[in-house]
């Protein structure tokens, strides 16, 4: 999956709805993709499981050798 710059990552802790970690991407970045929960998407991202909203989440293209 592909992440835009400026995309938030967010941890959560048991369950609480208010994060306790969170983090901007500065740069467009592929990451690891999990699952899909409801408004957020699980990735791995520096190593750690993040939290990502579904909005700012994008498949990655194939590129075409011609």
């Amino acid at each position: 999956m592909y992440l835009p710059a400026g995309a938030r990552l967010l941890q959560f802790k048991d369950g609480n709805p208010t994060p306790y970690k969170w983090c901007d991407i500065p740069k467009p970045t592929n990451v690891l993709f999990i699952e899909t929960a409801q408004r957020y998407c699980e990735v791995i991202y520096g190593g750690e499981r993040w939290n990502v909203d579904v909005k700012d989440v994008y498949p990655m293209r194939a590129e075409k050798n011609e």
